[in-house]
């Protein structure tokens, strides 16, 4: 099937193609200038992430192995010479959050993962200057893929812009990890804006979450491939699971009397079963076999195959104005969503599309 068969299959079957990181950038910039009749001297994008193993234990002092994919949520802004900033996100009404005084939570939900970020730069003391802006997405909501540190780190990087500063990653990354825990009340752990943030062409980030350094894991095994599909189970953080889940595990950790997950070995957890009692002993043992796991994992992408590797694909256009790119290498990915959201393969290409880089923030005159 060739692309254009291909782009007529997907229409006909209702299927949202995944667009390039120009054309998101693109749309939010048409946006910016449809909704508030302004050009776009700014525009920041940050990519979603898929974990691959480390799930559940970024909050145990664990390990996590995430990366970044070719899905983005980017954002178009001009500042406005108010004390406001208007944020409009797909279609929905304009959110207007005062920049006078210190951000705080508020109506609708979306927009508190970006006031937090704001109320971030402020706690620093940074006065944010008001601004317009538009933000666009081709990251599913509620997929699982952590369209809210995209978000998050979309919005932080976007601020580096209009103030004209760059934060350390790590400092940014956190700032976007409090902002969630703060405004959005999700007691998550480092993983989401740690591979946003850190996340790089054809690697996997491996985060020690009890030290919080990554390290950056080459992904070119050319016998490997990962399916990522969206099943269209709708995922929402905020719904209480995960703050219960999370609950679990630290009083399997306060009954054990240790002080990390780190310290506890599978036979201490079967030894005190019974005491610990349903759930917590399960998320007791899921939570030290999955660092285990986690630990071994991160050697095997390294472990090259003895066959020849596969023709090199054609070179994919790199993200606005970065240095790290997009680029296709023998590692693959592939985004193969299951309802109506579904990454268009490219020429010559057709069983697989890119990993990502993390945030990128370019001015306008770099959009071409």
């Amino acid at each position: 099937m060739n692309p254009d068969e291909y782009h007529t299959y997907c229409s006909n079957m209702d299927i949202q193609l995944n667009p390039p990181l120009a054309d998101l950038a693109d749309d939010a910039v048409a946006a910016l200038k449809s909704i508030f009749d302004r050009e776009a001297p700014t525009t920041a994008a940050a990519p979603g992430r898929v974990n691959l193993i480390g799930e559940h234990i970024d909050y145990c002092d664990g390990f996590v192995m995430p990366f970044a994919i070719d899905r983005y949520i980017v954002i178009a802004a001009a500042t406005n010479d108010r004390a406001e900033a208007r944020v409009s996100s797909n279609g929905e009404p304009t959110v207007s959050i005062a920049l006078d005084s210190p951000a705080t939570p508020g109506e609708p939900q979306w927009a508190n993962y970006v006031r937090g970020v704001i109320r971030g730069f402020q706690d620093r003391g940074h006065t944010i200057p008001g601004f317009d802006a538009s933000v666009v997405s081709s990251v599913p909501l509620g997929a699982g893929l952590s369209s809210s540190a995209a978000l998050e780190c979309s919005v932080a990087t976007l601020l580096e812009g209009l103030l004209d500063t760059v934060l350390d990653t790590r400092e940014k990354a956190l700032l976007c990890q409090k902002a969630e825990h703060e405004f959005a009340g999700v007691p998550c752990g480092i993983m989401d804006q740690f591979a946003s943030a850190f996340g790089q062409t054809n690697k996997l980030v491996l985060i020690d979450c009890q030290s919080g350094e990554p390290d950056l894991v080459p992904f070119e095994n050319p016998d490997l491939t990962v399916l990522i599909a969206n099943t269209k189970v709708h995922h929402e953080l905020a719904d209480g699971g995960y703050a219960a889940r999370r609950k679990a595990t630290e009083d399997g950790l306060a009954m054990l009397g240790k002080e990390s997950w780190r310290d506890v070995t599978l036979a201490e957890v079967e030894e005190a079963w019974d005491r610990l009692g349903d759930p917590v002993n399960r998320r007791s043992r899921h939570v030290v076999g999955e660092i285990a796991r986690t630990a071994a994992a991160a050697k095997a992408p390294c472990e090259r195959s003895t066959a020849a590797p596969p023709p090199a694909a054609p070179p994919v256009p790199a993200p606005l104005g970065t240095t790290t790119g997009i680029q296709r290498g023998t590692g693959r990915t592939a985004l193969r969503p299951s309802g109506p959201t579904c990454s268009s393969p490219a020429p010559n290409a057709s069983t697989h599309a890119t990993s990502a880089a993390g945030p990128a923030m370019v001015r306008a005159s770099a959009l071409g």
